[in-house]
């Protein structure tokens, strides 16, 4: 709710886009030190509040918060006393958000420009100012599909935590607490490949390789870590949906590209954290991603072991691994008919 107390000269005041307004539900009313006033934090809780969303700070005195700021400051401050959070979670809360958002928004955005390059034949500078112009009515559904889709999911990372309760416990406290399939699937000769095509083809290329990823990790039970250039890394809570899941991403249908996929795969514990995960098991899949050949899966000796009679295994050439010492590769296939 606005407080209408507050009025300051026009000099003062951020300059108003037409765009910004429309989407934030009103024009800047507030500086810093008024918000302060009116949520009960401090300066300083607010300025950390903006540089962990990832949006720039302003002067003091600059008049540059809505109502919605005011709205949205108001409520973190009631979370921060009702769940009694401390700097360290309320970071790690805020910046989820803000790297999540700035990732989904940009997606979503260039979406948009896509769509008006390809479609009504803009130029790209002209499609940016295209999506700039419509982009306002398209928030309210965006935003509601933005806030199921976080509802759905949220259930499903519930669902884990309850997975993880039935798992086998850690032998010692030294050891990483959860048990996770980790896998990495990139894309051989990538560099080579990226030089032959046009941006239009690369940017086609990249989205289906990476959107078929997603689909066949969801549809096995997993989910996507993240990418990390042409690379893909995904977690499972068995041994055999990671195993099924490398597997697919091994074998692609054609495409319009012919590009070879190459899979590490390792069974063994992690550390979850900042919606990654961490761990011995997570270098030695990327190290074992590395080792393989196109259109292969290597794993390793313990996660074989999981998998025993389900799959096909062939030993490979011991290897030495940087960090890890000599590693003992073993070929994943499925097993014949």
């Amino acid at each position: 709710m606005s407080d209408p107390n507050y009025h300051y000269p026009p000099d003062k005041v951020e300059p108003i886009r037409a765009y910004a307004s429309a989407i934030l539900g009103g024009v800047p009313k507030y500086d810093l030190n008024q918000l302060a006033d009116l949520t009960g934090l401090t300066t300083s809780q607010i300025e950390n509040y903006w540089l962990w969303l990832g949006i720039p700070s302003r002067e003091p005195d600059e008049v540059a918060y809505t109502d919605g700021d005011l709205d949205s400051l108001r409520e973190l401050s009631q979370l921060i006393n009702k769940e009694h959070l401390d700097e360290s979670t309320l970071q790690s809360l805020v910046r989820a958000v803000g790297h999540s958002s700035e990732r989904l928004a940009t997606w979503q955005t260039e979406a948009f420009v896509d769509q008006m390059v390809r479609l009504k034949e803009l130029d790209d500078p002209a499609a940016r100012q295209a999506v700039v112009d419509s982009f306002p009515h398209l928030i309210d559904p965006l935003s509601r599909q933005l806030d199921h889709a976080w509802r759905r999911t949220t259930v499903l990372i519930l669902d884990r935590l309850r997975a993880d309760m039935r798992s086998e416990k850690a032998d010692t406290s030294e050891e990483l607490p959860l048990l996770r399939a980790v896998g990495f699937a990139d894309i051989v000769g990538y560099t080579s490949l990226a030089k032959t095509l046009s941006k239009v083809e690369l940017a086609e290329f990249l989205n289906e390789k990476e959107l078929r990823a997603r689909d066949i990790v969801a549809n096995n039970g997993g989910w996507v870590i993240k990418t990390i250039g042409d690379a893909v890394m995904y977690c499972a809570h068995s041994a055999h949906a990671g195993a099924k899941i490398a597997l697919e991403l091994a074998n692609p249908r054609p495409g319009k590209i012919d590009a070879k996929i190459r899979v590490g795969l390792v069974y063994g514990r992690v550390l979850s954290r900042f919606g990654d995960a961490f761990g011995t098991s997570v270098n030695l899949a990327a190290r074992l991603t590395a080792l393989a050949e196109p259109g292969t899966v290597l794993t390793d000796q313990d996660t074989a072991v999981r998998l025993a009679g389900d799959f096909l295994f062939t030993e490979m050439p011991e290897a030495e691994a940087k960090g890890l010492g000599i590693i003992r590769p073993i070929k994943l296939e499925d097993l014949p008919g």
